[in-house]
């Protein structure tokens, strides 16, 4: 139970011993402070019976999730042991398409039967396997279709982690068995269906191809008369290396291919001049004396290796632009000299954003908090481009130039908050300033209790997330208070937010640099014919209810107010707000859950209602 990648939990993979289609279940207790549940002394091949609340994680709409039994803890009901050292039931066989067309996981009344459950694949092919991949995912298939393996037991994780998320031994074109835990995830934006070996003994090679690892590009900065100089080191395990190769083509014509000549393990290819302004492609493959063959990248359909032909230096836009699904800069784990102004900087965030022009793909992270660069200017960074978790940024600086300041600041372009949840336009405007208008939170807390500070807004086209990574006191930092995290309550309106997209856990979203990024829509007093305001809370309608309730309230002045529900024990089961506010009439929906998203019973709940001096409490009646 201590073996999974949780956090501050605990929780484990269970199974019924018939096995079969809706065997297997995830059990989760949410807070490993408290004692007494036995879940660590749980080991495979106990035979256990358990208590507690059905949940699912993530709780965002249209995502996959995974169901979850959550132990109950007040009371503590502990796991209760009926048998031990029983054997475990065998994996399942499977291939890919057994979770969905292609196996693209269309289908979800595939997935969903064999969620949380043993399973094994045979004579699968790795597909891809390459530094900075989203969540460290290793993607494999055959004929049926592909499967993403993925890194949930801790082992794996913090190995993975620590060599940059190169699953060790398996390079594209490795034949593997596999057995693992099926999960659905969100990994780089995408959901997806997982397996999840518990160890890297749980991965067999069938045989192994050539290794291809290693691999530079001289210079990285490629005009007009360089040749573009590839190496790389490739090595076989099992056998020797026949031949290699680099495959390349011009702005998408015929590839062309260049035999790599090698000094024991170290191969070189050159791709010849080409004009300035072309874009070039290429990719690597090597078959050894059996005929084993790889390449690198592994799916050369989804992603390929890549750079633009500068005269006058890059730009932005090459350093950020792919026309590939992993959003993968074609100079990654590159140095680059790179010329923008300034959008952020350090008294908004503990690094900065520049950008050279307002199309898309023109703006960058710069993770640099040592040059004190401030907003307009004009700068010139020399640093190594990464993708961190999917972002592209310039990190390991070595150089700041400021060339001017006091530049004007790129605009911000206005953009449909749908467009920049997802998709190709949203990797386009990364690190760009943007702004929606007339947008609408839909949802304060999309990650449920306590939440990471971010809430959701439309314009009516898709939600998009905002979060407080920058300098403004929009909500509460989950880290400070107790009750929810977002001072903004579901219908809370504004005229403007401003800010940088960003890509962070999984999410694109919005991060406004400061308090004048925020621009709440005004109450005129047409909407609030009653004002001056006063303190009040108005009885919750309807009253009983099921399955949720409106309560509205009053603030005769700006201040900070909380409403919290309580149960006729006393004991505080939801806080709907606890935010500071603006004086004025508002109202709030509560749905019938608990702080953790758990439907409560029926029954007579009490709401509290205080700000400065005013406080008061009324009655509602849940009934189901």
């Amino acid at each position: 139970m201590r073996k999974l990648f949780l956090g501050a939990r605990f929780g484990g993979f269970v199974t019924d011993e018939h096995g079969g289609p809706w065997s297997g279940f995830f059990i989760i207790q949410d807070d490993s402070t408290v004692g007494g549940t036995n879940i660590t002394a749980a080991q495979p091949g106990d035979k256990i019976r358990i208590k507690g609340v059905l949940g699912e994680f993530p709780t965002t709409p249209n995502t996959k999730s995974i169901t979850q039994l959550f132990l109950i803890l007040d009371p503590v009901t502990p796991i209760e042991f009926l048998d031990f050292g029983q054997p475990l039931p065998d994996p399942i066989l499977m291939t890919p398409a057994d979770l969905g067309a292609t196996g693209s996981f269309e289908d979800p009344k595939l997935t969903e039967r064999w969620e949380s459950t043993l399973v094994r694949f045979e004579n699968l092919t790795v597909l891809s396997n390459f530094p900075g991949q989203p969540g460290n995912i290793m993607t494999a298939g055959d004929e049926s279709g592909t499967i993403a393996i993925d890194d949930y037991f801790l082992a794996l994780r913090q190995f993975l982690d620590s060599n940059q998320g190169v699953w060790p031994g398996f390079p594209p074109g490795t034949r593997i068995n596999i057995t693992g835990f099926l999960r659905d995830v969100v990994t780089g934006g995408v959901s997806r269906t997982t397996v999840n070996p518990p160890s890297f003994d749980a991965i067999e090679i069938a045989s192994s191809p050539p290794v291809i690892t290693n691999i530079t590009r001289n210079p990285v900065a490629v005009t007009s008369a360089d040749n573009a100089e590839i190496t790389a080191v490739i090595t076989d395990l099992q056998t020797t290396v026949a031949r290699a190769s680099v495959q390349f083509r011009v702005n998408g014509g015929p590839f062309q291919t260049v035999a790599m000549t090698n000094v024991d393990s170290l191969y070189t290819g050159i791709i010849p001049p080409q004009p300035d302004g072309s874009f070039v492609e290429y990719f690597l493959s090597a078959v050894d004396d059996t005929g084993d063959s790889t390449s690198v990248p592994g799916d050369t359909s989804a992603s390929k290796f890549f750079y633009f032909v500068r005269d006058g230096g890059l730009t932005i836009f090459d350093l950020q632009f792919t026309p590939f699904p992993d959003g993968n800069s074609g100079y990654n784990n590159m140095e680059v000299t790179v010329k923008g102004i300034v959008t952020t900087d350090t008294s908004d965030f503990s690094f900065y954003w520049i950008q050279d022009g307002t199309d898309p793909w023109s703006g960058i992270w710069v993770n640099d908090n040592v040059n004190n660069v401030k907003l307009g200017d004009e700068v010139q960074v020399t640093g190594t481009v990464q993708e961190r978790f999917n972002a592209t940024r310039i990190t390991n600086v070595t150089e700041v130039v400021v060339l001017s300041e006091n530049n004007p600041v790129p605009e911000p372009v206005v953009v449909k908050t749908g467009d920049l949840a997802s998709g190709t336009t949203a990797e386009s405007y990364e690190g760009m300033l943007v702004r929606v208008v007339d947008v609408t939170v839909t949802d304060p807390r999309p990650d449920g209790f306590p939440g990471f500070g971010e809430f959701v807004v439309d314009d009516g086209s898709g939600g998009v997330r905002v979060d407080d990574l920058g300098n403004w006191d929009g909500q509460t930092p989950s880290n400070v208070n107790p009750g929810p995290d977002t001072a903004f309550v579901e219908g809370d309106q504004f005229t403007s937010i401003t800010g940088i997209q960003h890509f962070t856990f999984g999410n694109y979203k919005i991060e406004p640099r400061n308090e004048s990024d925020v621009v709440p829509k005004p109450v005129s007093v047409e909407d609030n014919p009653a004002q001056p305001f006063t303190f009040d809370l108005a009885q919750n309608y309807p009253n009983p209810f099921n399955p949720q309730t409106t309560i509205k309230f009053s603030l005769a002045k700006r201040g900070k107010v909380t409403i919290q529900i309580y149960n006729v024990l006393g004991q505080k089961i939801k806080t709907l707000i606890d935010a500071v506010k603006p004086a004025g009439a508002y109202s709030i929906v509560w749905d019938g859950k608990n702080d953790i998203g758990l439907p409560v019973s029926s029954g007579v709940y009490f709401y509290k209602m205080k700000s400065a001096d005013f406080v008061e409490v009324r009655k509602m009646l849940l009934l189901k």
